[in-house]
């Protein structure tokens, strides 16, 4: 299964979800879509202005249809529930965060809270524009990136991309979006969170390049791509005191939450869990937050 989010920055909805089709995606989140011009096969819009909207686009086997929410549920814009179903069911929350009392990452921290019954129907995905990352935080201590991981965390999810490419939030290599389209104003603000378990599955995740889709958008599309099934040969561990490997347990460390890796050979996965530990030690420091001490 390959999921796609990109926030395709505002235009004809033909001529931007054209670009995603070089990508194959099973499942796409587009933010800043404008709304099809008519009914379309694979494809579910949300958005109160035509111009600009959340789609998810679906093929292979794949069908996406919009949840409805609660009515006392106070879900800031736009977090937007849909359940997919195909080879692979599971609920999705398509983010494309916009401030709340001045906060992107309330605004998702919100949505995540409002929706929070979901999680209990079985595998879910949060995808999107969350207009988040740590560097924008050090001047805030309520609302941000870390509330927003915290709460994914808690309900048994982990960004892909961290996972994959062991680096830590705030620390990555590769930027989702480029501020006024410049390419010295790079940041990291699209993410794929997946429920643990799916981590040893996951085979692949990239951004796409900054020269490849100039033009398209200030962002870049992430892409994950995961295999049919979990039976196959990668290792999951946890660093834990005891440092055993295991195929049966998300791969975490219980006194970093969040500090999750995966990797198709034990000692692939041995060293990007050292790699991620050492940023994630690295950028408490940074920040002055105290690092906890070892649970054994």
């Amino acid at each position: 299964m390959r999921i796609v989010t990109w926030n395709c920055c505002r235009g004809k909805f033909a001529a931007k979800t054209e670009f995603l089709r070089e990508l194959a995606p099973d499942v796409a989140i587009v933010q800043e879509c404008a709304r099809p011009a008519g009914e379309s096969a694979g494809v579910c819009w949300a958005g109160s202005n035509p111009r600009q909207g959340v789609a998810v686009i679906t093929a292979n086997g794949y069908a996406a249809e919009p949840l409805s929410i609660d009515g006392g549920a106070e879900v800031p814009p736009w977090v937007v529930p849909f359940r997919v179903t195909g080879p692979e069911s599971f609920t999705l929350l398509a983010v494309w965060a916009l401030p709340h009392r001045g906060s992107y990452s309330r605004a998702v921290c919100l949505g995540i809270d409002a929706l929070s019954n979901l999680f209990a129907a079985g595998p879910a995905v949060v995808a999107g524009d969350f207009n988040s990352n740590p560097v924008f935080d050090r001047k805030r201590r309520d609302w941000t990136y870390a509330t927003i991981e915290a709460r994914l965390h808690a309900h048994g999810l982990a960004s892909a991309y961290h996972a994959f490419h062991a680096e830590a939030p705030g620390h990555e290599s590769r930027a989702t979006y480029y501020h006024t389209w410049r390419e010295d104003l790079a940041y990291h603000l699209d993410y794929c969170f997946v429920p643990r378990a799916w981590l040893p599955r996951i085979t692949r995740v990239d951004v796409a390049s900054y020269d490849a889709w100039k033009g398209r958008s200030d962002h870049r599309p992430v892409i994950v791509d995961l295999s049919s099934n979990g039976n196959g040969e990668s290792w999951i561990a946890t660093a834990s005191s005891s440092n055993q490997p295991r195929r049966d347990s998300p791969p975490h460390a219980p006194e970093v939450p969040g500090c999750v890796v995966a990797g198709r050979a034990l000692a692939e996965v041995r060293a990007r869990m050292r790699e991620a530990l050492a940023f994630h030690i690295d950028g408490s420091r940074r920040e002055g937050v105290p690092f906890p001490e070892p649970l054994a």
